[in-house]
Formats: structure tokens, C-alpha cells, sequence
């Protein structure tokens, strides 16, 4: 296997910095041309509130039938001292895909509104001699964003045009408010430059039940379809929206773990990241960027922004 096959394999499983820090070091932030973000949200919704419940997904990353890490996920609903609401996400990944490459480790928070629009983040990555950090403040639709990679500090302020969700964190969260049915359906506006794509509308959709593998042993679980423009990723569900197994690329899986057990694969998990304050005046002097202007699509999405970050 090439070591380029090698980079493009382990892009696809490092979700949270390509989903955070990547997304807003190149701008995946060109505004959809149908139709414009807006301030709606289904998490906003009295029905959404009162079906919560806090997702805390522990994953074991395959390669085939063969272990190379383990992730973590967890969407915790907090009740602030005014009696307004915030989400908290933790996402934290550990993966070696082959003996030849640096295992990756990758950690980041983000802090939510009742909405579940971003607004603070903080997200790092280790992979060898490669060293990068993403630290963003999103005040009044203006993205403070400060990165460091390798110790070179880069400041930038970016226009969003509006209020963003992230889909890998509305993407368990969504999972939790279905009723597990075939057929049911449940959409929601967000950016996911995981797939290479801008803003869209996220579409997770519930289709028939059927057979699977999860640590060798076979079990019946929902199949769960997620669409973001012509993407589509795949992962099955239990009657309770809890995440059983999920497609990557390839032969790249994701199953089901206990919380020791993907400790165990991956210790490097153990500690979650923290989010550290910004000096804001630090960047009165720096440009605002409009997010079209600044944004740039590449072909490869997630693949080819990891293989810059480790040039």
C-alpha cells in the first residue's frame, strides 16, 4: 500500500480536527447558493429539549477485522445558571492505520447554544512531528479563529454570514431525537467538510432493519442513512438511536465499544481537551475575510487538507 493510500485512509477517520480545525484553517465556509443559513434549528425546539438525552459514544476504529484505534464522542446538555441551555462535544481519536506512519492523536471541545450553533471550540492534533491547534470564538456571526501549527500562530477573523451547526456533532445528537422506525426522517442545516462539502441541509433517514457484525457477533440493527448533498455515509442503530457500527471509507469501520475497552486500545483518550480563553484584541488589527471570498473547495476534501497540514 502507498503511503499516500496510507494518508488518504487515516484522513477519512480523523473526524473532529478536520471537522473543526481544518474546516476554518481553508475555509469550508462558502455559503450554500439555494438557500441561505438561517437562525432556525430543530435543537432550538420545545420537542427537542424535551427529548434529550446525552450521548456518550465509545467506538473501536477497524481496519478490516483488524484494530487500529479507538474514538470517543460525547453531547452533553447543560443548564446554565440564567436557565438557558449549551452543548458541550468532546471528540477525541487515537488511530495507527500502519507501522510506517506517526498514530494520530486527535482532541477537541466545542461549546453550543440551545440551538446547537457553535460557539467556542478548541481542537489539537498530534501525528509525529506534525503538531497543530485550532482555537475559535464565534461572536455576533464573526469567527474569531487563532491556529498554531508547528509554533507559526496564524490569526483570522472570518464573516459567517450566519449561525453554523457542525455534523459530527449534530450527528449523534439527531440520532437521539428520531423515533427508530423505517422511514422516519429528520433534517437539519450544517457545514461537514469531512466530505469536501459547504453549508447544506444534513438528512439522517431510518431504513429497514437488518443483519450486522459487531465484534464478531451478529445482531439486528436499524441501517441509518446520512445525506449532505450527494453524499451519503452509512451507519446502523439500536431502538434506542444509539450508534451500533458506522461505514468509514473502505474498509474502514467503526463499532461499538465499551468506554474501558476503547481506553484501553487507545490510553492517549483518557484526558479530554480544554478550551482556552482568546484575546479578542489581539485581532482588532486583522482583516475581516467574507467566508465566500476566503473559502476554497478542494476536490479531495478532508484527504487533501491533511496532506497539506503534514507537508
Amino acid at each position: 500500500m502507498s503511503r499516500l493510500s496510507l494518508f488518504s485512509g487515516s484522513a477519512i477517520v480523523l473526524m473532529w480536527l478536520i471537522t473543526m480545525g481544518f474546516l476554518l484553517r481553508n475555509h469550508y465556509l462558502k455559503p450554500d447558493p439555494v438557500p441561505a443559513f438561517s437562525d432556525e434549528s430543530f435543537f432550538g425546539s420545545v420537542e427537542a429539549v424535551q427529548k434529550w438525552r446525552d450521548v456518550e459514544e465509545s467506538m473501536i476504529i477497524k481496519n478490516g477485522e483488524t484494530p487500529v484505534g479507538a474514538s470517543l464522542t460525547d453531547v452533553r446538555q447543560e443548564k446554565q445558571p440564567d436557565d438557558s441551555l449549551t452543548y458541550t462535544a468532546d471528540f477525541r481519536i487515537n488511530v495507527k492505520v500502519s507501522p510506517l506512519l506517526p498514530q494520530v492523536v486527535l482532541k477537541g471541545r466545542s461549546i453550543m447554544d440551545a440551538k446547537m450553533h457553535l460557539k467556542r471550540f478548541h481542537a489539537t492534533a498530534d501525528v509525529g512531528p506534525a503538531k497543530f491547534s485550532a482555537t475559535g470564538e464565534v461572536d455576533d456571526n464573526l469567527l474569531y479563529l487563532k491556529i498554531n501549527k508547528n509554533n507559526d500562530i496564524n490569526l483570522q477573523r472570518i464573516d459567517l454570514n450566519g449561525p453554523i451547526s457542525l455534523a459530527e456533532a449534530v450527528r449523534p445528537a439527531i440520532g437521539s431525537q428520531l423515533n427508530i422506525t423505517s422511514g422516519e426522517s429528520l433534517s437539519t442545516p450544517v457545514i461537514d467538510p469531512l466530505t469536501g462539502s459547504n453549508r447544506g441541509t444534513l438528512t439522517i433517514t431510518v431504513k429497514d432493519q437488518e443483519q450486522i457484525t459487531v465484534d464478531g457477533e451478529s445482531i439486528s440493527a436499524y441501517r441509518v442513512v446520512s445525506s449532505l448533498a450527494d453524499i451519503e455515509t452509512i451507519m446502523w442503530v439500536d431502538a434506542y438511536g444509539q450508534t451500533l457500527k458506522r461505514n468509514l471509507v473502505g474498509s474502514f469501520t467503526m463499532e461499538k465499544a465499551d468506554r474501558e475497552e476503547a481506553l484501553k486500545a487507545a490510553p492517549a483518550l483518557a484526558e479530554p481537551t480544554v478550551i482556552p480563553g482568546l484575546n479578542l484584541v489581539e485581532f482588532r488589527d486583522v482583516p475581516i475575510q467574507q467566508s465566500a471570498d476566503a473559502a476554497g473547495q478542494s476536490p479531495n476534501g478532508a484527504i487533501g487538507t491533511l496532506r497539506t497540514l503534514l507537508q
